[in-house]
C-alpha cells in the first residue's frame, strides 16, 4: 500500500507468450497384475515422469519484486494497479509414485454377491520450481501449491442380491504439511470420509 493501513486491489492478468519452448516429457511405467483366482485381481504400478521446459507462470510476489514496468503497473503515487504474469518456461517437473488396486469377489447361493475393492496411491515426490529459474521444491505431502497429500485410498464393500444392493465406501486422505504455516498450525491431520448406500430396483426403469 502507498499509505499506512490502506488497502489495494490490483488487477492480475495472466498473459500468453509466443516465445515458449515446447515441453518435453520422459516417463517410465512398470506394472504387474496378479490374478490368483478368477475372482481376485491385484495390480501394482510404479511411474516416474520428468518434464523439461515446464510451462507455467511466476510467483506473483516475485513478479512485483522484480519491478519490471512492463509487468508491474503503478499510478502516480506508486500504488499498485495491475500485475501481468506471463507464461514462461520455468525449469522442470519431476514426479514419481505407486498405485495399487485390489478386487475380490465372492458369490453365495443364499446371501448374494459381495465385492471388496481398494485403490491406493502414494506420491513419492512431486518436484517443481515455485519461481522461474528457481530450485525444484517437493510439493508432495503438502499444500505448497495444489493440495497434494502423499497417501490416498478408496476402499469399497459392495453387496447385491436380486433387486437389492448396498455398498459402504471409505475414503482416506493422509495428513500434509501446512505451507505457509497458518496460526501456528504446521500440519493438517489425516481425515476419513464414509459413504453408505442401499438401493432397491423396483423395475428396469425405477430404482429407489
Amino acid at each position: 500500500p502507498d499509505l499506512p493501513n490502506s488497502r489495494q486491489s490490483p488487477t492480475f492478468f495472466t498473459v500468453g507468450n509466443t516465445d515458449l519452448d515446447p515441453e518435453k516429457t520422459r516417463s517410465i511405467n512398470l506394472g504387474v497384475v496378479f490374478t490368483p483366482t478368477r475372482l481376485t485381481v491385484l495390480t501394482f504400478d510404479w511411474y516416474s515422469i520428468k518434464l523439461d521446459n515446464l510451462i507455467g507462470t511466476n510467483n506473483i510476489a516475485t513478479v512485483v519484486q522484480n519491478i519490471d514496468p512492463a509487468d508491474v503497473i503503478r499510478d502516480s503515487r506508486g500504488k499498485l494497479q495491475a500485475v501481468y504474469n506471463r507464461y514462461q518456461n520455468l525449469t522442470a517437473l519431476e514426479t514419481s509414485g505407486i498405485d495399487v488396486d485390489f478386487s475380490q469377489r465372492w458369490r453365495t447361493d443364499d446371501w448374494g454377491a459381495f465385492t471388496l475393492s481398494s485403490a491406493y496411491t502414494h506420491v513419492i515426490d512431486y518436484k517443481r520450481p515455485n519461481t522461474a529459474g528457481g530450485p525444484l521444491l517437493n510439493y508432495a505431502g503438502s499444500n505448497r501449491g495444489t493440495l497434494l497429500p502423499a497417501h490416498k485410498a478408496t476402499t469399497r464393500l459392495a453387496w447385491t442380491r436380486d433387486a437389492l444392493s448396498a455398498n459402504l465406501t471409505w475414503y482416506y486422505t493422509s495428513g500434509y504439511k501446512q505451507i505457509p504455516v497458518v496460526a501456528d498450525q504446521t500440519r493438517v491431520k489425516a481425515y476419513n470420509q464414509f459413504d453408505a448406500y442401499i438401493g432397491w430396483d423396483y423395475s428396469e426403469k425405477v430404482s429407489l
